[in-house]
């Protein structure tokens, strides 16, 4: 059995998924929504010693720990453990995007719609109570090719974006604030 081990830079206060089981999307204390593909869990592995994977082996294998690290069993046992254990980074960020709206914790967090062929909707509310939808975009392996733009909010390789299609700030509606 692999251990699928999801990493995110703060506190996650909200999950939910796409509709299908390959992506999960979480929202976070500072914020952000993170995106993780877990179709590609494999591919996103990318930071090899992101664990202590000494200390697992010493965990699981004290005994052979204490041969040493020269047998050809400590080798097997050892690519057994970096195998079942490895740290997925999100595929999708939304801290690198411009004019992101959300800058307090993310309360809310919850799968709109997905009709047919279209992208999945997602709906996003915050602490302050800035609300915001966002689409859940696949980019396709021959349409990323031709790309000019560098998204610093998508891994390289990632497949999933979001984009996001209305935001508001319900505390400061131009229509309450003129009564």
């Amino acid at each position: 059995m692999v251990l699928r081990l999801l990493r995110c830079e703060s506190e996650v206060t909200q999950m939910c998924t796409s509709g299908d089981e390959g992506i999960l999307i979480v929202g976070t204390v500072l914020g952000s929504i993170n995106l993780y593909d877990l179709n590609e869990f494999d591919s996103a592995s990318s930071r090899l010693e992101e664990l202590d994977y000494e200390a697992l082996f010493n965990a699981f294998y004290p005994e052979l720990a204490q041969r040493g690290t020269e047998s050809e069993e400590y080798y097997e046992k050892m690519q057994q453990v970096r195998s079942r254990y490895s740290v997925q980074w999100p595929t999708f960020s939304t801290d690198g995007l411009p004019n992101y709206s959300h800058y307090s914790p993310i309360r809310k967090l919850v799968f709109i719609s997905k009709i047919g062929n279209a992208s999945a909707q997602i709906g996003v509310l915050d602490e302050l109570l800035t609300i915001s939808t966002w689409s859940l975009i696949e980019i396709q392996p021959q349409v990323a090719e031709r790309l000019n733009d560098f998204d610093l909010s998508m891994r390289i390789g990632g497949r999933f974006k979001l984009l996001e299609n209305f935001s508001e700030n319900l505390m400061y509606l131009p229509e309450l604030s003129e009564h």
